[in-house]
């Protein structure tokens, strides 16, 4: 019965999500909880959030159920404040700061049950500091909800990106044999897919910041189980592997706006997703195209940690799909710096005596 249990947790979790989500989107058209068009928006009629209700409901219910664990409580608590925090963030709008705050609570309320990073295993050895462990774990634990956030910037692309992941620690937990990590997983999957019958392009509900803080941090703490967890050199990178494009955006998008002078924290159309799109596709195909990379990105890291194939084999390809990606992402921007200064160049006078 335990090994047909993340079947039907993934069953439960996709038809709750199926029926919740047009309950949910039309509780907010009723009481104008709407995302309504901007300047750095796709899209150009109000649309309803609280489908990060319908998600966050989905998946709990068969990890209730099924997934048996000593610390659900103070996880579930951690996943409630960043919940709480986006639904107000959706409707009224927190400071960034105030944001970041309960972040890092939430992010403490995990490490304390067992959740964390430790880096100074990893990167140095035989040295040991809880306190540079704590310091890393809540930056990694604060920038996957964010990461997520920020990811959701495109119909269906921050729930197809997070449920490629899921696939990827699906399948190896099974091969692993970890029921309880399968069952989460499963849970998480089948949530997103019942979402995106509606979020996939025209969208007709987002998820807002009330699902994709808490789905950051859900993924996180998943990818933190998987690969042995994050207290190995293997297992750090195989985690990394399922955050991927998520961190690869939020890195772009950084730098880009540090570059220009920008807030982090200001909209904007310098996402993957847009960049990719510019270099001549379509918004739609650089979303499949940023879900299909980071699918392929997590069947490596399942494969990898289960030992179906040899480390050495995602090691050596993950770099390379990443690479691609951000070449592709990267292509407008290189051609358009390329172009102004050919166009500086020709306006410069040429002196016959040189």
């Amino acid at each position: 019965m335990t090994q047909i249990n993340w079947v039907l947790s993934f069953s439960i979790s996709t038809i709750l999500a199926v029926i919740g989500v047009p309950i949910c989107r039309k509780v907010a058209v009723k009481t104008n909880f709407l995302d309504h068009p901007a300047s750095h928006k796709q899209h150009s009629r109000s649309t309803p959030y609280l489908g990060g209700v319908a998600i966050l409901f989905a998946v709990l219910i068969p990890i209730v159920i099924f997934h048996d664990t000593l610390h659900s409580a103070i996880v579930g608590t951690a996943i409630l404040i960043l919940f709480l925090v986006g639904l107000y963030d959706d409707k009224y709008t927190m400071p960034p700061s105030l944001k970041l705050f309960f972040q890092g609570i939430g992010a403490v309320l995990v490490f304390t049950v067992g959740f964390y990073l430790n880096a100074t295993g990893v990167l140095m050895h035989f040295v040991y500091s809880n306190w540079i462990n704590l310091s890393i774990t809540l930056i990694l634990f604060v920038l996957l909800p964010n990461s997520v956030n920020l990811l959701d910037n495109s119909d269906g692309l921050a729930a197809g990106v997070v449920g490629a992941s899921c696939m990827g620690i699906l399948i190896e937990s099974l091969l692993r044999a970890q029921h309880d990590l399968a069952i989460a997983s499963a849970a998480l999957l089948g949530a997103l897919v019942g979402f995106l019958a509606y979020n996939k392009k025209p969208a007709s509900i987002f998820m807002g910041d009330a699902g994709s803080l808490p789905l950051g941090l859900i993924l996180v703490i998943l990818a933190s189980r998987s690969g042995g967890g994050l207290h190995t050199p293997q297992g750090a990178l195989i985690s990394l592997f399922y955050l991927a494009i998520p961190i690869a955006d939020t890195v772009t998008v950084f730098i880009a706006r540090v570059t220009n002078g920008r807030s982090i924290f200001q909209g904007g159309q310098d996402h993957l997703s847009h960049r990719i799109s510019a270099s001549g596709m379509s918004l739609g195909k650089s979303t499949l195209i940023l879900i299909g990379a980071q699918l392929a990105l997590s069947t490596l890291a399942g494969l990898s940690a289960s030992h179906a194939i040899s480390s050495w084999i995602a090691v050596a390809l993950g770099p390379i799909i990443l690479a691609a990606i951000m070449a592709i992402a990267l292509r407008p921007s290189i051609s358009d710096l390329v172009y102004r200064q050919k166009q500086i160049l020709s306006t410069v006078p040429i002196d016959p005596g040189n």
